[in-house]
């Protein structure tokens, strides 16, 4: 039986597309279609959280390149939700870094 924490890392794998596209996106239908409606939905919402709170951390651009920048965001969300899986972590990085571009 998956845990919450592993469902979590897995939907954010599939709703960046890690993996399985050529760019991140975001793709509310293929967590619906893969935990159902009332799991996906919370799980989308607990992604909405977790994608803002990233998006929100304060970058010193006169300090960090693009990747180091990506790495950071990587790091805060690893203190932040620890329980997330490595390749979770590596999709948000991604994420962060391709909407930084």
């Amino acid at each position: 039986m998956k845990t919450i924490n592993s469902e979590l890392s897995e939907a954010l794998i599939i709703y960046v597309g890690w993996g399985s596209s050529r760019a991140p996106k975001s793709d509310d239908s293929r967590i619906i279609e893969r935990f159902g409606p009332s799991k996906g939905k919370s799980l989308l919402e607990a992604l909405d959280v977790i994608f803002h709170d990233v998006n929100s951390m304060p970058i010193d651009w006169s300090t960090h390149t693009l990747v180091s920048a990506g790495q950071a965001a990587r790091d805060h969300a690893h203190r932040k939700y620890p329980d997330l899986s490595d390749e979770a972590l590596k999709a948000l990085e991604w994420k962060f870094t391709f909407e930084w571009r």
